[in-house]
């Protein structure tokens, strides 16, 4: 399959849980990166690191303990509205379906998340 970089992915309500929506939100996690943890005091965390989400210009924050103890940072609305536009969504038009959608991404990304900060904390001891 030939995919274009400005084409635009298009979810509809009858896809909630289907093979396709999994399959695009397992894209947008793949492409979600986490680098540059680093020891650094921060509220009562120890280590931060950085999250940069797909479609997004900047990254945002990650600071953690161990993998049951962590926060992030997301895009605001206004960064949202633009990244569900980009996959055909007006959350204007479609709140409820972007809500759900946003939630189901940052449950997979949780995982992620988690296997990161393991991963981090085992090299750390090494």
């Amino acid at each position: 399959m030939l995919i274009c970089p400005n084409m635009k992915y298009i979810i509809t309500e009858s896809q909630l849980n289907s093979k396709v929506y999994n399959k695009f939100l397992n894209m947008l996690v793949d492409k979600t990166e986490i680098f540059g943890g680093m020891y650094y005091e921060y509220n009562k965390y120890e280590y931060a690191a950085h999250i940069k989400y797909p479609y997004a210009d900047n990254p945002y924050s990650l600071s953690f303990n161990n993998p049951e103890s962590f926060t992030f940072t997301s895009p605001g609305r206004y960064n949202l509205k633009d990244w569900f536009l980009f996959i055909g969504i007006d959350m204007d038009e479609s709140p409820k379906l972007c809500e759900e959608l946003w939630n189901d991404y940052l449950d997979k990304l949780q995982v992620k998340i988690q296997d990161y900060i393991r991963e981090y904390i085992d090299r750390k001891w090494e």
